[in-house]
């Protein structure tokens, strides 16, 4: 997540940055015409690490899905992942770097179960979704959309 980090700090445009993992079944254009520095999806629902810990609240938005228009955002996430342990930087260090970062933007939070709607059962109805994130075992169902 580190090395994804510093991409994202090195090409430091404004728009969309997302997982490789998610398919854009709507055109996203008009989000970028509101006023905010980045836009996230919000956590609907606690997320629990494997020790049963909460970690929605130190982590409340899905890296997964990123709208950017502040061109410091990315580079100040990299600085704040990089005095982050190994571990951190490898897997989740992003989406607590993010959160650090966004509490001095203006945030636009998006629902999760629209723009970065996760996936749940082979040929799922996605009408309504802008997003799909198809995370997991969902990975190889993405080809039948």
């Amino acid at each position: 997540m580190y090395f994804r980090a510093n991409c994202y700090a090195g090409f430091n445009q404004a728009g969309f940055y997302l997982d490789t993992d998610m398919l854009v079944i709507h055109a996203l254009s008009p989000i970028m015409a509101l006023d905010f520095d980045i836009a996230v999806t919000k956590r609907k629902n606690a997320v629990k690490d494997p020790n049963g810990v909460n970690i929605s609240d130190a982590m409340p938005y899905n890296g997964g899905f990123v709208a950017v228009k502040d061109p410091t955002f990315w580079p100040e996430v990299a600085e704040r992942m990089s005095k982050m342990d190994s571990e951190s930087q490898r897997w989740y260090g992003d989406q607590l770097a993010i959160a650090q970062a966004a509490k001095k933007r203006r945030v636009l939070e998006l629902p999760d179960s629209i723009y970065n709607y996760p996936v749940k059962s082979r040929g799922e109805d996605l009408s309504g979704r802008w997003v799909a994130h198809f995370k997991g075992a969902a990975k190889e169902w993405m080809h039948d959309y």
